[in-house]
């Protein structure tokens, strides 16, 4: 059922020429509407990325508003494990959230490359838009992500409320199970989305 949903929302975005003209490279973006039912919720395998990761997308904003989410982690302790906007404004690990929708202008229908990083053994976490760090806070230190929890894309874990509908779209998002590198971030961003420059930390690529 994922994936025949998976396949009905791809649009595409990238044709990369390879080898010849006949033989291309195709990269493609999912494609959100704008009602509550347009949301993917499926429950991967968290232990991998339980102790340090880095959530990151290319977004396109389509729908005014900074509450927007694209992507949601619930679990049965917390229902903002993990929670991103395309604003700003929510950035949250283990439901402790760090405003930043003052640090950045998101314009609609623009992509824009946004990650989100943490690890249990700083405590740290850090938002990056377009390469660039634009807010960092202490959650806690030693306090895995916990497991057997479900992940929302296009919606805040499918929240009844119409504001939190993400109705844009996203491409090549990836969790790493560990906290790149500014210097990391900044080469993702710079590579632009037709790239593979991802699979350089293909040991760590772990949801994709």
């Amino acid at each position: 059922m994922f994936l025949q949903l998976l396949t009905a929302l791809l649009a595409l975005h990238c044709t990369i020429p390879t080898i010849s003209a006949s033989e291309r490279s195709l990269t493609k973006a999912l494609q959100f509407g704008s009602t509550l039912d347009d949301y993917i919720q499926f429950s991967p395998d968290m232990s991998q990325v339980k102790d340090s990761l880095t959530v990151c997308s290319w977004v396109k904003k389509q729908l005014t508003g900074t509450y927007r989410t694209w992507f949601s982690y619930k679990t049965s302790t917390h229902s903002y494990e993990i929670l991103i906007s395309d604003a700003g404004i929510y950035n949250w690990i283990h439901n402790i959230f760090n405003i930043l929708r003052r640090a950045v202008t998101v314009p609609l229908n623009t992509w824009t490359h946004q990650c989100h990083s943490w690890s249990a053994s700083t405590g740290t976490m850090k938002t990056y838009y377009n390469g660039t760090l634009i807010g960092s806070k202490s959650v806690w230190t030693s306090v895995p992500i916990e497991e057997g929890g479900v992940i929302t894309l296009g919606h805040d874990a499918a929240s009844p409320h119409n504001h939190e509908i993400f109705g844009g779209q996203l491409m090549k998002l990836d969790i790493f199970g560990k906290v790149l590198s500014s210097k990391e971030i900044a080469e993702l961003y710079n590579a632009g989305r037709c790239s593979d420059v991802e699979k350089k930390h293909q040991e760590v690529r772990f949801i994709t």
